[in-house]
């Protein structure tokens, strides 16, 4: 009886120890004390579809930029120096002979040239007018053979101007055509009139006589201008002559007439 009562005292003297010990608790973890679970072995294995990253920690690649040359680097691929086979890489390569037509121009067209530009208003047609008329022996150091060739020039085309008249003749539309031409035919033979007395005082040194019948011939081209009634086929042939004959004045000007 007594040690009855002693074995009750014991066990109510201690109450945690006979709760906190159930039986068969060696070994096994209650889940509900939080202590982390031993990884199991039979996690099934990582499938194979790809983790999408976050975006807040995935930069996007930036796209390639084309690649921009320095402006002093050499190109991919320079053109290499071409050498001629036995000529040293410094030798100076002598130039091909020039063209005939880029030749230098005869010292008298040269001299000619430049009188047209400084004495006359249509230097261009000065030069190439005059030009055909010239040899070797040209002496354009005297003005006054510079003057009578540039007449001369002026009675050469306006004879030839008269022979094409002729021939449009043959081709005019109508009457009134045909009396504007030989209408044209006299007023060139007034000019040449009036040259052939402007030249004929030119040896007297009669220069007021010689500019005022050149003058009267500039106007006989005109003449020819006013008789066509609309289109005038002879147009430019007269101001050509025009053109001619005011070189000739401007030489004139620079002969010492005596």
């Amino acid at each position: 009886m007594l040690l009855l009562i002693l074995s009750l005292s014991f066990v109510l003297l201690n109450p945690t120890e006979a709760v906190c010990r159930p039986r068969n608790s060696a070994g096994k973890v209650d889940p509900g004390l939080g202590h982390t679970p031993e990884k199991s072995s039979l996690t099934p294995p990582p499938t194979n579809q790809a983790v999408t990253p976050s975006p807040s920690h995935v930069t996007p690649p930036s796209a390639p930029k084309a690649a921009t040359p320095s402006p002093s680097a050499p190109k991919s691929s320079p053109s290499p120096k071409v050498v001629v086979s036995g000529t040293p890489p410094n030798a100076v390569k002598s130039s091909p002979p020039p063209c005939p037509e880029e030749s230098s121009p005869s010292p008298n067209v040269a001299k000619l040239k430049m009188l047209c530009t400084q004495l006359t208003s249509y230097p261009d047609l000065c030069v190439s007018a005059m030009t055909p008329f010239l040899d070797g022996n040209a002496a354009l150091d005297d003005m006054k053979f510079v003057f009578e060739t540039a007449v001369k020039v002026v009675v050469n085309e306006t004879n030839g101007l008269k022979d094409l008249i002729t021939s449009y003749e043959g081709k005019a539309t109508s009457p009134m055509m045909v009396d504007s031409f030989k209408a044209c035919k006299n007023d060139y033979d007034d000019a040449l009139e009036d040259i052939q007395t402007a030249m004929d005082a030119a040896p007297s040194g009669d220069y007021g006589t010689l500019t005022t019948f050149l003058s009267s011939a500039i106007d006989s081209y005109g003449d020819c201008d006013d008789e066509f009634r609309g289109l005038n086929p002879l147009a430019i042939q007269n101001a050509r002559l025009r053109h001619l004959l005011d070189n000739c004045l401007a030489f004139a000007e620079r002969v010492h007439w005596a």
